[in-house]
């Protein structure tokens, strides 16, 4: 039954979609609109069999296209020191993902301490390099575009479908625990300035590397936590009367308390230089991380549009369930997407929540909790919310795409494909929004 329910899922999404995927066949270079995020967090690496298990399902109903792994391969795992070889960690997926017809979209993760020894950057996060390494960087991207572009030239051994996208660097988190502008990271730890100049760098290397054109560069996904899961004054984005509800929440109007005023000035920045290449081209698509599913798709995009004009969009990472986040994680605090809706005291009702979700809370979730109780219920197992959650993600699913392409975007990749173990002690905690989503049929099976 288990494995039935997964399947008619993926069924009921490929129906959605199929118009907009094309199969692949043998040294065809991959044309498709449709993808996954594989969040790779097993010891077992590429070698994870689940990987496969999920490949087989999706080929198996017809259904081809791009999967970006989230993890493993950076540039501190390939490359451990300035004088080291380059170690090409991901042919392993690569070959696994052509077996059945699927392409690698490549994180390029600007992480190597040893090329930033004049920041404080805490260990995994992102930064430009120093001067005397940016060279390091550009031969690092170069060499990794030559080895997957497919042209013949220093390829890896047996490719088949060349690697077309690359994402750098990832995700970029505007808020995310109500601190505003001081919060930090947690993925990239540097200024926005030096964030558009890597961009130009990298830029540049993936298309010297690739003359043909065929290697795309895919700028930093924005994730929008708090700023802003919702735009209160929309479709005006960018009001200067003090008294607009934007203009307000920016200076302190908020759960918290913060600012976000340098946040807000960082992401229009951000934006604007993507969508003006005379002060150099940063990227050939705008990545996007609408984690909160289709409510807000249709204001984020116009966003993207009125600071970037046309240049396409990429949606690398979207997240469609609902997030399972207590009032207290992290501590003190609410979910941070809900800080400019929540009121002072979170446990005076719901009205705030639905506002939020729609359809949550509902007579399932009867607690001044219903985030923690929606976790508590799904990690103990309850049938009837995990029917409902199973049901609401896949409707969340199909409206998310559904908006996001309608919207414009070119490509669009769905979170979190794999199932994370139901298993609390290994890496569960309150908080966490994965675990439940059952793709591929294993929810009761330990990944690590």
């Amino acid at each position: 039954m288990k494995e039935e329910s997964a399947m008619k899922k993926i069924i009921v999404i490929t129906q959605m979609i199929a118009v907009l995927a094309a199969v692949i066949s043998a040294n065809a270079q991959v044309d498709w609109r449709f993808g996954f995020e594989w969040n790779e967090m097993s010891w077992l690496g590429w070698s994870d069999p689940d990987i496969e298990k999920l490949l087989i399902k999706l080929e198996n109903i017809g259904t081809a296209g791009g999967i970006n792994v989230n993890g493993n391969a950076s540039w501190i795992d390939m490359q451990p020191n300035a004088e080291a070889e380059i170690n090409f960690k991901q042919d392993p997926i690569v070959t696994v993902f052509q077996n059945h017809g699927f392409s690698l979209t490549l994180y390029l993760k600007c992480d190597a301490p040893w090329a930033f020894p004049s920041k404080t950057i805490p260990y995994g996060g992102q930064a430009a390099p120093d001067s005397a390494y940016e060279q390091h960087w550009i031969d690092y991207v170069k060499a990794v575009v030559e080895r997957y572009d497919g042209d013949g030239i220093d390829d890896m051994e047996g490719l088949v479908i060349p690697i077309q996208y690359y994402i750098f660097t990832g995700e970029i988190v505007f808020g995310g625990n109500g601190l505003g502008d001081a919060d930090w990271g947690p993925y990239w730890f540097d200024t926005i300035d030096n964030l558009l100049y890597l961009h130009r760098i990298t830029y540049r290397a993936v298309h010297e590397a690739d003359p043909s054109g065929y290697s795309k560069v895919v700028s930093a996904g924005a994730v929008l936590w708090d700023l802003y899961a919702d735009f209160p004054d929309y479709p005006e984005f960018d009001p200067v009367d003090p008294n607009s509800t934007i203009q307000q929440r920016l200076n302190g109007e908020n759960y918290r308390s913060s600012i976000y005023t340098a946040g807000w000035d960082s992401l229009k920045k951000m934006l604007d230089s993507f969508g003006n290449d005379a002060d150099g081209i940063e990227c050939d698509y705008i990545g996007w991380h609408p984690h909160f599913s289709w409510r807000v798709i249709d204001q984020e995009f116009a966003l993207i549009h009125n600071h970037a004009g046309n240049k396409p969009i990429y949606v690398d990472d979207m997240w469609c369930n609902l997030f399972d986040r207590g009032y207290f994680v992290p501590l003190p605090g609410i979910p941070g997407y809900a800080q400019f809706n929540a009121p002072a005291n979170p446990y005076t009702g719901s009205d705030w929540i639905s506002r939020i979700n729609g359809d949550f809370p509902n007579p399932l979730f009867t607690s001044l909790d219903p985030y923690a109780e929606l976790f508590q219920k799904l990690n103990n197992g309850d049938q009837a919310v995990l029917d409902w959650y199973s049901a609401n993600g896949a409707r969340r699913l199909v409206k998310s795409f559904a908006s996001a392409f309608g919207e414009g975007a070119i490509i669009a990749c769905f979170s979190m494909t794999n199932d994370l173990p139901h298993n609390p002690l290994i890496f569960h905690s309150r908080g966490w929004p994965g675990g439940w989503i059952n793709l591929t049929g294993t929810r009761d099976e330990n990944y690590f």
